[in-house]
């Protein structure tokens, strides 16, 4: 998926997803010059996150 589809998965903005992909261990992988990440991905990553305000 891309930075727009995640935006719109887990509604937020667009600033906001970008300050996500900075996190340490968040499943984004860079192609050329944007990310890309996998949806199975993304959300195995969100449930290991209990308790940490991310969203």
């Amino acid at each position: 998926m891309t930075i727009k589809d995640m935006q719109q998965f887990l509604q937020v903005s667009r600033s906001k997803a970008y300050e996500l992909i900075k996190i340490e261990g968040f499943p984004a992988y860079r192609v050329g010059s944007e990310f890309r990440m996998f949806k199975s991905e993304l959300v195995e990553w969100l449930k290991t996150q209990k308790g940490d305000e991310i969203i």
